[in-house]
């Protein structure tokens, strides 16, 4: 059998094993690609929540974030140093205890210092519940620097 394009002949009975081997590599190559897809770890979802601070505000990008990890990014917009924390609350935001201008609940995770004009961002474990983002400068909070969000 004589190759329309080169004149080359090429014989019929190695047409069918080429092909065969090409089914059967092609065959190999996605059995181990699904293999190790499956095999894989699938990745892990951070939610994501932004907030804007300045003196003497909080504003976040959502109210509500899904339970897990959950990554908070803080960006200082005012002239003033902020010192940032996620406390867990059964108490309206504004009704968090305080003592000598600080907030006594314990942080979940550690606080986020945030220089003016920086970004900053920390990954806190949340399950559900209400929680309130503050800062914790000495009179902060009494001013206004909280925001209270949900997570479900």
């Amino acid at each position: 059998m004589a190759h329309a394009r080169s004149g080359r002949v090429v014989h019929a009975r190695w047409m069918p094993r080429r092909n065969l081997l090409l089914v059967v590599a092609l065959a190999v190559v996605t059995a181990t690609g699904i293999a190790r897809f499956a095999s894989a770890a699938p990745p892990s979802h951070v939610a994501s929540l932004q907030a804007d601070v300045a003196e003497w505000s909080i504003v976040p990008s959502v109210g509500v974030v899904h339970a897990g990890r959950v990554r908070v990014t803080v960006r200082n917009l005012g002239a003033r140093t902020h010192s940032l924390e996620v406390v867990r609350t059964a108490k309206f935001a504004e009704q968090v205890p305080t003592r000598g201008g600080h907030v006594l609940a314990q942080p979940v995770g550690r606080p986020l210092t945030v220089a003016a004009g920086a970004v900053k961002s920390f990954v806190v474990r949340l399950a559900p519940g209400s929680y309130v983002l503050l800062d914790n400068l000495p009179g902060d909070y009494g001013r206004g620097m909280f925001v209270a969000f949900a997570v479900r």
